[in-house]
């Protein structure tokens, strides 16, 4: 993925970007051979992704990983992006733009219930608040697209009247300036639209 990423980064002179999610859709994972993992797991591995992918764009003779989901053995790193990628304030403020001004989008999948966590975002209302601030205030997050794999409308229903309500006056004690984060809900058809405004926003 870094290599693939610095690619065109190159070519064009420092113009892409490199977005990486956790993997929401596990049944088509699993479809096309790639690993069966629980919300949890896949969160772990996209953290771990990035502490790959960064050595990988250095200039060290070779790269060594021994984690949990990933392993290099002595990799020639290569090839180095032209800008520093995945930095979102720093790629605002080079084209004169305010890095506050930039949407900061985040996919959630998952499953509400009532009895004790069952992994990360399985579990109560309350939970499901506490993972969703952390993002949003330590990461600047101010986006959620709440997705599901089936069409069921019901765990729509909890997570725009217990959580995302929650999550907005969590989000909101924690910050200075408060900025609302927006609730957008999309179905396995992409549609999606906008808790906020009743908007479409896509499709």
């Amino acid at each position: 993925m870094g290599g693939s990423a610095a690619g065109p980064d190159i070519l064009s002179g420092g113009r892409c970007e490199l977005g990486l999610g956790a993997g929401a859709f596990r049944a088509a994972i699993e479809a096309m051979g790639g690993p069966s993992r629980t919300p949890g797991e896949a969160a772990s591995a996209l953290e771990e992704a990035v502490d790959v992918i960064r050595p990988m764009w250095s200039d060290e003779r070779s790269v060594r990983h021994a984690g949990r989901h990933y392993h290099l053995a002595g990799v020639h790193p290569g090839p180095r992006p032209v800008h520093p990628m995945g930095r979102i304030d720093e790629g605002a403020a080079e084209v004169g733009r305010e890095p506050a001004t930039v949407r900061r989008v985040r996919n959630v999948f998952g499953t509400v219930t009532d009895g004790p966590s069952g992994g990360f975002l399985t579990g109560p209302p309350r939970q499901w608040t506490d993972e969703l601030t952390e993002p949003a205030v330590e990461f600047g997050m101010d986006t959620l697209v709440f997705g599901t794999e089936a069409d069921d409308p019901a765990p729509y229903h909890r997570r725009a009247v217990e959580i995302a309500p929650a999550v907005r006056e969590t989000v909101a004690r924690h910050r200075a300036r408060p900025r609302p984060v927006e609730v957008i809900h999309a179905g396995p058809t992409g549609t999606a639209w906008s808790r906020s405004t009743g908007e479409r926003v896509n499709g």
